[in-house]
């Protein structure tokens, strides 16, 4: 099993359609994916992820290789907010990813906004690895079974997921160490839209238990366990938030 998180290609104004530079991301990112008949690239509504799913299988005319995800988008927020006026800011400041991570849980709680957040973005990751992991396992006997998928992602999903892990196995100040390097490395650079993660199976007697993640940041094997947390932290955040 292979699941690959990328990102759309550079967008116009306005979140737009792909720019001539996002296409040519884009084609980049699918040669070295090498998508094929195997490969199905999931995405959120919008053009320039449409765009971006037909670029990188490389052939506008499989239209069963792709398919729209609404639980990819983020979810809409209320911009009569503190909250969204912040939001705002840290886009400007290149420090989006730092502002989830502060303030987005806590605005679930004070304001009972479901919005997405540090972890219900993470939670959401959490539940497509756990639904891929499931299948991959009812096929295990099946050696034709080779599950690989492309999903196009808006930015902050797999950040946050990967923040997410972090502070699980490492603890908070990692985690935090994570997000500084993110925001300098990452947020407003052009080539991080280039960038791809990668979470597969690991062929051993506990395959089922754990999965590999790699991506520009680093290398990691994960407890499956760890995944079901980050659902139980949702749930938690959810259940503790103001009920109107």
């Amino acid at each position: 099993m292979k699941l690959f998180f990328v990102r759309h290609g550079e967008q116009g104004e306005g979140y737009s359609a792909l720019t001539e530079s996002g296409r040519d991301e884009m084609k980049e990112v699918g040669e070295i994916l090498g998508c094929n008949n195997t490969v199905i690239v999931f995405y959120p509504p919008g053009t320039r992820f449409v765009q971006s799913a037909e670029i990188l299988l490389g052939n506008l005319n499989s239209p069963y290789k792709r398919r729209e995800v609404r639980n990819l988008s983020y979810r809409r927020i209320n911009q009569n907010t503190p909250y969204y006026e912040g939001l705002i800011d840290s886009i400007r400041a290149r420090r989006c990813l730092e502002y989830h991570i502060h303030y987005s849980d806590n605005h679930i709680r004070e304001s009972g906004e479901h919005i997405s957040s540090y972890t219900t973005m993470a939670a959401l990751t959490s539940r497509l690895l756990l639904k891929y992991i499931d299948i991959q396992n009812r096929f295990s006997d099946d050696s034709t079974v080779d599950i690989q998928r492309v999903f196009c992602a808006r930015e902050f999903i797999w950040s946050c997921f990967r923040a997410k892990l972090i502070e699980l196995k490492y603890g908070k100040e990692a985690m935090l160490e994570y997000v500084d390097w993110y925001s300098q490395t990452q947020e407003g650079n052009p080539d991080a839209r280039k960038s791809i993660a990668c979470i597969s199976s690991i062929a051993s007697e506990n395959s089922s238990n754990v999965i590999h993640i790699s991506d520009v940041y680093s290398e990691e094997e994960i407890p499956v366990s760890d995944l079901e947390c980050i659902i139980e932290q949702e749930e938690d955040l959810f259940e503790n938030s103001i009920k109107f």
